[in-house]
């Protein structure tokens, strides 16, 4: 017995090529081709396969990874508008809010800013107001692509066109720099009536906010002899101090309403 091994061992390589050869004659005889019989057996044996299936199953998962994107956006952002506090007053048609969260405040001496996120790619121009749930909060100041400054109520160089109370007495409301929770209202006629607790909202006799927004109440009105105005204290609706949430008043009729007033401005210079 261990002859006949040694004796194989030995016509190995010839006992290999004969059992080729014979396998190539038997091939030559069939109809299949011989590539297309060996793909066979290996599809029997390891399953099909098909070249272009990394390529497509790559383009599928991308095309499924976008869409779930594209939901997880939706979602977010259904998720924080459900959570922007709706506001408590009406805006007429011709305005649009913009929702922006507050992502920085700084002070400039006197001149407190605040960050929004944002920008001109949102439609965000200079000179738009800002306004939150309870009121007025400032004006944008410098716009960049993605985000915007707006100097607040608590800016002395900010004056807002305003009203008071039932006798709708015309004012304005500026900031003199020291209580960062009341403002003055300025240019009210002593000969008017004006009560404590007298709402003074916006007049609207500007483009940039709407008439009506809330400022505040008046927490003091006092008359000095011999001056022509009230000495009146006005108490902010917005508290500066939790700002989070706000809306950027966009005027779609601004460019034709300050445009005319500019071009009556030059025709009677």
């Amino acid at each position: 017995m261990k002859k006949l091994f040694r004796l194989l061992y030995r016509l190995r390589v010839w006992l290999v090529f004969f059992v080729l050869s014979a396998t190539a004659l038997w091939l030559s005889t069939q109809k299949v081709a011989p590539a297309l019989f060996v793909r066979d057996w290996l599809q029997s044996k390891v399953g099909s396969f098909h070249p272009s299936e990394p390529v497509s199953r790559h383009a599928q998962l991308a095309a499924e990874n976008a869409q779930l994107r594209e939901r997880l956006m939706a979602y977010q952002k259904l998720l924080s508008s459900s959570q922007l506090p709706k506001l408590s007053y009406t805006l007429s048609p011709q305005y649009r809010c913009v929702p922006a969260v507050v992502v920085g405040c700084f002070t400039s001496g006197l001149q407190t800013y605040i960050t929004l996120d944002k920008g001109r790619e949102q439609g965000i121009e200079s000179g738009m107001g800002v306004i939150n749930d309870r009121g007025v909060v400032g004006r944008v100041r410098t716009v960049s692509k993605h985000f915007c400054t707006v100097a607040s109520l608590l800016h002395t160089a900010m004056h807002v066109s305003s009203i008071v109370g039932e006798s709708r007495s015309m004012g304005t409301v500026r900031w003199r720099g020291d209580d960062t929770q009341c403002v003055d209202m300025l240019y009210v006629p002593r000969h008017l009536t004006v009560h404590t607790g007298d709402a003074v909202v916006t007049s609207g006799y500007n483009a940039t906010f709407p008439a009506g927004i809330p400022i505040g109440r008046v927490e003091q009105a006092t008359l000095h002899s011999g001056t022509p105005f009230y000495d009146i204290r006005v108490c902010l609706a917005a508290d500066f101090s939790t700002l989070h949430h706000v809306y950027v008043v966009r005027n779609h009729l601004n460019h034709e309403q300050t445009g005319l007033e500019e071009t009556t401005k030059k025709l009677h210079a």
